[in-house]
């Protein structure tokens, strides 16, 4: 369990708590698999947990003022940076699940992963009327989900003198926003 502080954030929602845990399973050490001469190796993942973004500004929750001077030489400071106290952590959840094998001694592996990742209370700059005398101001809005596969594939072709490793690689990932206003 991770707790982090952020002095970016307003005084009550500082701290941001991110746990995650995982486990696996060699399944490769089960009575009737370890025999398989053609399996050399055989696990079972699967994880979850939680991250924040802290990615904005360092006064933004408390507003920003710049000093200088006017259109009539007055000097004094005028507001920059539109506060809002209520910001907190931008949180993503990730789930995800992987397989993993290996044949002939381990020279070919493979391996496969499945995961999920959602993320909430994106921090998110949102324009403002110019009558305001803000471009925007930031806040919590939003929310965007990525699933994905990825497959690896790991071959030793020859092992001696010359060497001939393959790694292959495939990706699919799939991103959507869930909620913008």
């Amino acid at each position: 369990i991770r707790s982090d502080g952020s002095s970016r954030f307003g005084q009550d929602k500082r701290f941001g708590f991110f746990p995650s845990a995982s486990a696996g399973w060699r399944f490769i050490e089960e009575e009737g698999v370890k025999d398989l001469n053609w399996l050399s190796d055989g696990k079972l993942r699967f994880s979850l947990g939680s991250t924040g973004n802290e990615s904005i500004g360092g006064y933004t929750s408390r507003g920003e003022f710049t000093l200088g001077t006017n259109y009539l030489d007055f000097s004094g400071a005028s507001p920059t940076v539109m506060p809002n106290a209520s910001l907190t952590w931008e949180t993503t959840h990730q789930y995800n699940l992987g397989l993993e094998l290996g044949f002939l001694q381990n020279r070919i592996l493979f391996s496969a992963d499945a995961y999920l990742k959602r993320t909430s209370d994106l921090l998110y700059n949102v324009p403002l009327p110019s009558t305001t005398g803000f471009d925007y101001v930031t806040r919590n809005i939003g929310a965007i989900e990525n699933r994905g596969l990825e497959f690896s594939l790991q071959t030793r072709n020859l092992q001696g003198a010359f060497k001939w490793n393959t790694n292959i690689n495939v990706s699919l990932n799939r991103n959507k926003v869930t909620s913008l206003p």
